[in-house]
């Protein structure tokens, strides 16, 4: 995962969850039992899946507060069970559901203090700083946005997060074994390495730099977005392009 700043993390938190928010306030019945872009999800389920991420967040950075130790979810099989009791829920519920619990993750952040924030906890069996969580929320609210399918594509995440999202692929364990591949935004010049690659000095996470060696066997360019998309497993990658020449690899899936 890359290092990102506690309270800037809050602060594009705030901003993307509202942009969430305002996005579903047009919401119908309908739509919420529409499909999502992830398999055998709905809407519906989409929406719950973050008002419980958040009431997860909210007890892990309560526990920094209290010192009283809390997980995430009680268990796999009861994060599943309720995702889906409440997916078929009407739209005003799910709404209301999803600002509430935003909303008391923001609060219980508001008032950690530096201390605080270093405290640590276990997130589901990886062990990191509270100060790490408003940037886990962040990437959920933002991508999960996407996967909504309610005419907001990555093109609409801020700038900075989508270079941390591409910048942290690498971190992701379900990437240990992706192919070596440099991913090249055309409409910003951010480069970003995916695969097995040794470079001395520098975190995995870190965007590659102009004049860096880099071992891949592939180049994908096209804009930010694309690549996002694309790397994420948000779109089939139409737009991109490869060198040299031929089919684009194939990355594990997001995890």
């Amino acid at each position: 995962m890359c290092s990102v700043d506690f309270d800037e993390s809050s602060d594009l938190l705030a901003d993307a969850t509202a942009v969430l928010l305002q996005t579903l306030s047009r919401l119908t019945d309908a739509d919420a039992r529409g499909p999502s872009l992830l398999p055998g999800w709905t809407r519906g389920h989409v929406i719950t899946h973050l008002a419980r991420n958040a009431d997860g967040l909210a007890r892990l950075a309560g526990s920094a507060v209290t010192s009283v130790p809390a997980v995430m979810y009680s268990s796999r099989e009861v994060r599943v069970d309720d995702i889906e009791a409440g997916a078929g829920r009407p739209a005003d519920e799910l709404r209301a559901d999803l600002a509430s619990a935003s909303q008391a993750f923001a609060e219980v952040l508001a008032v950690l203090t530096p201390q605080q924030r270093r405290h640590e906890v276990d997130n589901q069996g990886t062990v990191m700083a509270v100060e790490a969580l408003p940037w886990l929320r962040l990437r959920e609210v933002t991508l999960h946005l996407v996967d909504l399918d309610l005419g907001v594509g990555c093109e609409a995440i801020d700038t900075a997060v989508r270079s941390r999202l591409l910048a942290g692929l690498r971190s992701r364990p379900s990437f240990a074994d992706a192919p070596p591949v440099e991913l090249v935004a055309t409409d910003t010049a951010g480069r970003w390495h995916v695969g097995p690659r040794e470079q001395a000095g520098a975190p995995p996470t870190q965007a590659s730099t102009a004049g860096d060696p880099l071992d891949h066997e592939v180049t994908v360019s096209g804009s930010e977005a694309q690549l996002l998309a694309w790397a994420t497993g948000r779109s089939t990658g139409a737009g991109l392009s490869v060198d040299p020449a031929g089919p684009l690899p194939v990355l594990p899936g997001w995890g």
